[in-house]
């Protein structure tokens, strides 16, 4: 089986940045019982109208680690704070 899940949150929110990384890191540490032989994140990055795909024959854990994770986590908040949605959802990896 796998997990799936996605946080959305809508433009012109002002959800602090702590609690953003909160629940984007609990959802995706809840579902790594469901899936734990590799692991994506796909963001949605308006501002830059572009889309980073962070995929890996990884655990969860290891790809919120990563630092190609991190730095699309960062431009996806940064587009949040300029009054865009922030869009991160769990990638099926084949």
């Amino acid at each position: 089986m796998c997990g799936i899940f996605g946080l959305l949150i809508r433009p012109n929110t002002d959800y602090p940045d702590y609690s953003i990384r909160k629940v984007f890191q609990k959802l995706a540490r809840v579902s790594e019982a469901r899936g734990k032989d590799s692991s994506g994140i796909t963001f949605l990055i308006k501002e830059l109208n572009s889309i980073d795909l962070i995929k890996g024959d990884i655990r969860i854990k290891e790809l919120l680690n990563s630092n190609e994770l991190k730095d699309s986590f960062e431009k996806s908040l940064i587009s949040y704070k300029q009054g865009n949605g922030f869009s991160a959802l769990d990638t099926l990896v084949l």
